[in-house]
């Protein structure tokens, strides 16, 4: 298995032939929520095939884009087209520059207006869809419409149709006519984002899941990433980013060629450890890092051992020990020492197709699959353990932390949380259980009574038992807003992940009047 992030896809190709119609559908199955409501893009980023030019210029990279945000409107969904010649600084000798660009070369043509629908909000709730069609012609395999589709529930779909002319009259500034371009252009390959609203921005979902379904008489995955097949140019990728993964690509009968999934799968901690004065650290990059006190203005960073790379997650045992999550969705327990000469360190593989976990202790370990089955998986690991003994603790998970061996905190596709005790196992899925809240994203145990909890709003609390029915939301104290993960210490002081990528150590007073409360920067652009 292969967990792609952000920004990056699996590329899917028809063994560098041409492609003829498809498409892309992605449909929502957990509210698609933005910590700062700023909204996210829905980006079909395609490459045509080698030897297309515009003007002269080598055309290397098409993006057609679904906009869910305020970029073309208050609340709109609207769509964009952009053709790139990316790395052009000119235009070809004898090529006068006029309405155009070098980078976008193609001439203006006629479009519908941008804004398809108006919305209630910049997020999309569960059972929503988006959708973006390519018409392709059979006999030059140039795309000649593209569709644009937005679904709400219980709404007729909305969409609007592009159409790209074989022949636009380009008129330069001078008023004197140009050669007439051909708009319809063939596609080799493409993947598709679903990232920050345009201009390199970040899309910092609070909530996200859903299944993006992809359309085509033929595809497969190709064996790499952009530009190593199908003459495509390495540097087409989008600089838009967001804290989604996506799954695997999983081959469909019948009408739907592919599918794959995406979220956030939070619970697979990108910051972790019971310390305040060491804390394991997941950046950007995908880098590992135990970083240590002081934390604070003149240590950002603060001094660090970098443990591991490649790595989507995280869950510490104690500074020596670590459960890493890679991103090709293989877990690892892994041990100092750690630094240069022991990158990746000494470790062990726990299991395959993993996409959160929550550790008990060095032996013992909470494992979400990539099915959604939560497992509590028990050592010996490695080599003819894969998987581990292990007993099924429920399905339809989409995160867990950890009490101990007997109780955990589960995290339901549907946004509920619930406190589950043993006994696990046959006849017990799911186990003795007791609702803590609903509409949560994320959580980190402090003990069986008490429990950080991240809200689809972005919003951090403090929640304490009493739990269970009249009581939902339990007693709570709020700790901070625009957070997309958490790592307790204790009740008292906690890790917080904020939407811009900021890491803070936050102490207690918490609620109405330390809304944020006392805390230290600890590292920036740590992975969201």
């Amino acid at each position: 298995m292969t967990l792609w992030s952000s920004g990056t896809n699996a590329v899917l190709t028809d063994q560098c032939q041409a492609l003829g119609n498809f498409g892309v559908i992605l449909n929502v199955s957990q509210d698609l929520v933005t910590a700062d409501d700023g909204g996210f893009s829905l980006q079909l980023n395609c490459y045509p095939m080698p030897g297309v030019s515009v003007l002269g210029l080598p055309l290397n990279w098409i993006q057609f884009s679904l906009y869910v945000s305020n970029v073309f409107g208050n609340n709109t969904a609207a769509f964009q087209w952009q053709a790139w010649s990316l790395g052009a600084t000119g235009f070809p000798q004898g090529q006068p520059q006029g309405t155009t660009q070098p980078q976008q070369p193609v001439p203006p043509f006629n479009q519908p207006p941008a804004v398809i629908t108006n919305l209630p909000s910049n997020r999309l709730p569960k059972g929503s869809s988006l959708a973006i069609d390519l018409v392709i012609d059979t006999s030059s395999h140039g795309v000649t419409q593209a569709v644009f589709t937005v679904g709400l529930p219980g709404a007729e779909l909305q969409f609007v149709t592009l159409e790209f002319p074989a022949s636009i009259p380009f008129n330069f500034t001078t008023g004197r006519a140009g050669v007439p371009v051909d708009a319809r252009f063939p596609i080799g390959g493409f993947q598709v984002n679903l990232v920050g609203p345009g201009n390199l921005s970040n899309a910092a979902f609070t909530s996200g899941a859903g299944l993006l379904l992809y359309a085509s008489d033929a595809l497969s995955v190709q064996s790499g990433g952009v530009g190593t097949a199908c003459g495509q140019y390495a540097g087409a990728v989008t600089g838009e980013t967001s804290n989604i993964l996506y799954g695997p690509v999983i081959t469909q009968l019948r009408e739907v060629s592919q599918s794959q999934s995406f979220g956030l799968f939070r619970a697979a901690k990108t910051i972790s450890l019971r310390s305040a004065s060491a804390v394991y650290v997941i950046g950007g990059d995908g880098n590992l890092w135990l970083e240590q006190a002081s934390f604070g203005p003149g240590h950002l960073p603060p001094s660090r051992t970098q443990v591991d790379a490649n790595a989507v997650g995280c869950s510490a045992v104690d500074a020596n020990t670590v459960y890493v999550l890679g991103s090709d969705g293989n877990l690892w327990l892994e041990q100092a020492p750690f630094g240069a000469g022991h990158i990746p360190p000494k470790r062990t593989q726990v299991d395959d197709n993993v996409v959160a976990c929550s550790p008990v202790d060095v032996n013992t370990v909470y494992v979400v699959g990539s099915d959604g089955n939560l497992w509590l998986e028990q050592a010996p690991f490695g080599a003819g353990h894969i998987p581990p003994k292990r007993t099924q603790i429920d399905s339809d998970v989409i995160g867990c932390s950890a009490v101990d061996a007997n109780t955990v905190y589960v995290l339901g596709s549907d946004g509920k949380l619930w406190l589950e005790k043993a006994p696990f196992g046959a006849g017990h899925i799911p186990p003795n259980r007791t609702q803590v809240d609903a509409s949560v994203v994320g959580c980190s145990a402090v003990d069986a009574n008490e429990v950080y909890v991240l809200g689809s709003d972005g919003n951090l609390w403090l929640e304490q038992a009493p739990f269970g029915p009249g009581n939902i939301p339990p007693n709570r104290t709020q700790v901070d807003a625009s957070v997309v993960g958490c790592s307790a210490v204790d009740a008292n002081t906690v890790y917080v992940l904020g939407s811009d990528g900021n890491l803070w150590l936050e102490q207690a007073p918490f609620g109405p009047g330390h809304l944020p409360p006392q805390r230290t920067q600890v590292d920036f652009s740590v992975m969201l």
